[in-house]
């Protein structure tokens, strides 16, 4: 995956911010919608997912 995201996390919540869009085919069209690659979402529910499963994993240990 391409750009650049921040993680924030705590006891209660995790948060992932867009930081960069850099090799992501970011646009601004004429018209200014805005584009990111097809992909981009997807990417972002892997991270999300991996996330919250290492998340669990660790809850799990600690428990």
């Amino acid at each position: 995956m391409g750009g650049e995201h921040k993680v924030d996390y705590g006891t209660a919540k995790v948060q992932i911010r867009y930081v960069d869009s850099k090799n992501l085919k970011y646009a601004v069209k004429r018209d200014s919608t805005r584009l990111i690659h097809s992909n981009y979402m997807g990417w972002m529910k892997f991270l999300s997912g991996d996330i919250g499963r290492n998340l669990e994993l660790i809850s799990a240990t600690v428990s």
